[in-house]
């Protein structure tokens, strides 16, 4: 495994972003069930920018999906999830605001 610093300074080709809402939401990895916790990561208005932020979560071992933001279908949410708890997913939120410098936040 690379040491975080090497892990986030690491190019990573980007992939094509997808054409329509329709097609991203075939694309997401997970969708979380409303009585689980998750944590919102950022947000991009960029395909390709989400997807390198999910490749270097998932690096480090987070299970890490991205989602067309609801109401916003030109942006796009990078989620950790899924947390049966909201105290792990707050201490993920916490973890991750530390190590990335975002703002994250836990949701159901």
């Amino acid at each position: 495994m690379l040491p975080v610093e090497t892990a986030l300074t690491e190019a990573l080709p980007a992939p094509e972003p997808p054409e329509t809402v329709e097609e991203a939401k075939k694309e997401l990895t997970f969708q979380p069930e409303k009585e689980h916790f998750g944590v919102l990561v950022a947000k991009f208005r960029k395909y390709q920018e989400a997807s390198k932020l999910m490749a270097q979560l998932r690096r480090q071992g987070k299970p890490t999906w991205i989602r067309p933001s609801p109401g916003e279908p030109t942006r796009y949410e990078v989620w950790v999830a899924p947390y049966e708890k909201e105290e792990p997913a707050q201490s993920a939120a916490k973890s991750i605001k530390a190590k990335y410098g975002r703002s994250a936040q836990a949701k159901n």
